[in-house]
């Protein structure tokens, strides 16, 4: 015999309260959609130096967020052989969430052709989120480079992604 409503809403009331959470206290857990995500950076060249002719170049990378552990990842879906890995975790305060993590790797730029970002072996990651858009600023060294080998080092970078 299948128990009814009632009885299946006090056990999900006393199964909460046992964890801790009231039933109708929201997730304290950052959660994406399983959906395709852009995330951009945004230059400012006072953060910058150049050598040669530096491309003047963004980013514009296209990914789907990846659970590990409680960390969300976004890695290109266009080049799934770049080492572009950018990694945050959430702490909610009120309807918005600060993030903080990692950014590392590198892959071609979207903006121009032949123009690859690195952003080494480790950007610190600071920003907030909804969920469905989101912005901070990457702070680590970031290079642009072109074929030729000019060259934009920035040692900040403004970021941003929304859901698609």
């Amino acid at each position: 015999m299948l128990p009814n409503r009632r009885a299946l809403v006090a056990a999900a009331v006393t199964l909460s309260l046992a964890c801790g959470r009231s039933a109708t206290e929201p997730s304290s857990t950052l959660q994406f959609a399983a959906s395709t995500y852009t995330f951009t950076t945004i230059l400012n060249k006072d953060w910058c130096v150049t050598a040669g002719e530096a491309p003047s170049s963004s980013l514009s990378v296209r990914s789907i967020p990846q659970r590990a552990g409680p960390d969300w990842v976004f890695r290109s879906l266009d080049q799934p052989e770049a080492t572009f890995e950018f990694r945050i975790t959430g702490t909610a305060t009120g309807p918005a969430w600060q993030v903080n993590g990692f950014v590392r790797g590198s892959l071609l730029t979207s903006a121009a052709a032949g123009v690859t970002v690195d952003f080494g072996k480790l950007g610190v990651v600071a920003g907030v989120t909804d969920a469905q858009v989101a912005s901070g600023e990457i702070t680590g060294l970031v290079k642009f480079t072109d074929g030729a080998g000019n060259a934009l080092t920035c040692t900040r970078v403004r970021w941003a992604f929304n859901m698609k």
